[in-house]
């Protein structure tokens, strides 16, 4: 009777350990940067969510991940020796600080073949690692901005369930954390009806105070000539959205007509001004014209002199100052 000799079957981690041994010996990987490759390594384990986008190294996550990876290798000598280092401690640490590149090549295999397919899978993104971070950075911005958003919602809610359920302004600002101003606004916005002790205004008055909103009085303007709080005013503001970026325009055209004005008058002032003169006797509105309406301004300023005639157009106006002044 023959017996069939027993054949221990490879198993899936020891091929790709194989695999990887192989692709090692005929790749570029000793040519490598150390600071890059340790950059690589981070860069990919803050993609697999064992560093942060800072890369900062979960190193007892990443730790027990690579463990759990090579278990079924864990037995063998070699890869026993690795993972048992400085008490079980300096690897996979000792791979994303200090001199990466000298370590043995078994522990780059380790580090590689639990994160990439191959070798050369690897070394394709050790040259694009930068990209990859921007990515992660970008992933992590989204999510807490997502977070955030729907902390805000989530906060809005209780906010709106509270406020129809009768609670004040003050008790929801106080329960929740927060402004009696914002869920004020909130509130308005949503059509809810909340306890407040505002000011109660009459048709006519408000009438006047969305007319003198729409001619772009400030609030406390406003609530000086009607006779009532700054509050109320703003009440009314903030139930008619759209006069916000009105109001924004018709400040914006006030301040431009105010210093178009001063430019002019400055000009007149001059016989022959010149535009270093009109920027010093009018400095404020030059500014403020140049950095919002500066074609209108060069429409308005006389012609530059040529820079080879600017020393004798000064010398020119010191002399003329000195024959003012004899």
């Amino acid at each position: 009777m023959h017996h069939t000799p027993h054949i221990a079957l490879a198993t899936k981690t020891s091929v790709k350990l194989a695999q990887l041994s192989r692709e090692l010996l005929s790749s570029d990987f000793q040519h490598l940067d150390n600071e890059r490759l340790i950059y690589a390594y981070k860069v990919r384990l803050a993609e697999k969510g064992y560093a942060s986008e800072s890369l900062n190294v979960r190193q007892l996550a990443w730790r027990t991940a690579l463990e759990n990876y090579w278990s079924e290798l864990l037995p063998d000598v070699s890869v026993n020796s690795v993972f048992s280092l400085g008490k079980n401690q300096q690897f996979p640490a000792c791979m994303t600080r200090g001199l990466a590149s000298n370590h043995h090549p078994l522990k780059h295999l380790l580090m590689i073949g639990a994160q990439f397919e191959s070798v050369n899978d690897f070394i394709r993104f050790y040259q694009g690692a930068e990209i990859t971070h921007q990515k992660v950075i970008e992933r992590n911005t989204l999510r807490v901005n997502t977070k955030q958003l729907e902390a805000k919602q989530e906060k809005e809610q209780q906010a709106l369930s509270k406020l129809k359920a009768g609670h004040s302004l003050r008790q929801v600002a106080k329960e929740l954390g927060g402004s009696i101003s914002t869920f004020k606004h909130l509130a308005i916005k949503n059509g809810v009806e909340v306890n407040r002790r505002a000011q109660k205004l009459f048709e006519q008055q408000r009438h006047s105070i969305w007319k003198q909103l729409v001619d772009g009085k400030t609030t406390q303007e406003i609530a000086t000539n009607i006779g009532c709080s700054n509050g109320a005013v703003e009440q009314e503001l903030h139930q008619y959205p759209e006069l916000l970026s009105l109001r924004a325009r018709i400040r914006f055209l006030s301040k431009r007509s105010e210093h178009r004005e001063k430019l002019i008058s400055t000009k007149n002032r001059f016989e022959k001004p010149t535009r270093k003169q009109i920027q010093d006797a009018a400095r404020s509105a030059y500014t403020w014209l140049f950095k919002h309406d500066k074609q209108w301004l060069y429409t308005q300023l006389p012609a530059a002199i040529p820079r080879n005639s600017r020393r004798t157009s000064r010398n020119d106006t010191h002399d003329n100052g000195n024959k003012s002044t004899s």
